[in-house]
């Protein structure tokens, strides 16, 4: 792959293709001089971002019932971690793509809080080795977090661009990977929309209060 440049309003982002030796738990550099990810967290940063995660699903309508919300808030912190993101970060993908709504769906078919097609998230399980479900499994939102998260970092690997990726995660792999070969201009709302949510909630006061929700009818198990 050619080295190209990838204009956001952050500033240029550098594309690349990434080394074999990167591993699941390696920091993610984003190719930008206004944002950048931080080192490995110590335990008393990570509790520091659970509380901030908990306090950003608290100020929604989740459609969770609020120990589900809790549960949530340590799944998203614990699974982002994992694979290197920051937690504000697959926050601002949740916002942009559902709102933080657990049951939308979109008129092309994408379902949950990350708002993933169902033959995409099928394949997706079957590399995460998740029993696939014929009833809705991207409505049980551990189920989407898990398969949006890992789906992300595939395109990461793919792209070796943080916009690059979540353009991707918009638009689709292929035709993100038919642009850059044919040269054309990128689209960059979306992954402009998405870095501008990331910045703010990285700004976020975790002491800050929210109104717990209510507690929903609709909510579905853990598993």
């Amino acid at each position: 792959m050619r080295p190209c440049f990838f204009t956001l309003s952050l500033g240029f982002f550098l594309l690349h293709p990434l080394s074999t030796e990167f591993s699941q738990t390696a920091s993610l550099p984003i190719h930008s001089s206004s944002v950048e990810l931080s080192p490995a967290p110590q335990e008393t940063d990570l509790k520091a971002r659970e509380k901030k995660v908990l306090q950003i699903l608290s100020n929604f309508k989740t459609g969770l019932r609020p120990d589900k919300k809790r549960e949530l808030a340590t799944f998203i912190n614990e699974e982002s971690h994992r694979y290197g993101f920051d937690p504000e970060l697959v926050m601002a993908v949740i916002s942009t793509e559902s709102s933080f709504y657990n049951w939308s769906m979109s008129p092309k078919g994408a379902v949950g809080l990350m708002q993933i097609i169902p033959t995409t998230g099928k394949a997706l399980a079957e590399t995460n080795n998740i029993v696939w479900h014929e009833k809705d499994p991207l409505l049980d939102p551990f189920i989407n977090i898990k398969l949006g998260i890992h789906y992300l970092w595939e395109l990461y690997l793919r792209f070796g661009d943080l916009p690059v990726a979540l353009t991707a995660y918009n638009y689709g792999p292929t035709a993100v990977a038919r642009w850059l070969h044919s040269g054309e201009e990128i689209p960059v709302k979306y992954a402009e929309k998405v870095i501008k949510r990331y910045e703010e909630f990285l700004g976020l006061n975790a002491e800050e209060r929210a109104e717990p929700e209510e507690e929903s009818s609709s909510d579905i198990t853990r598993l």
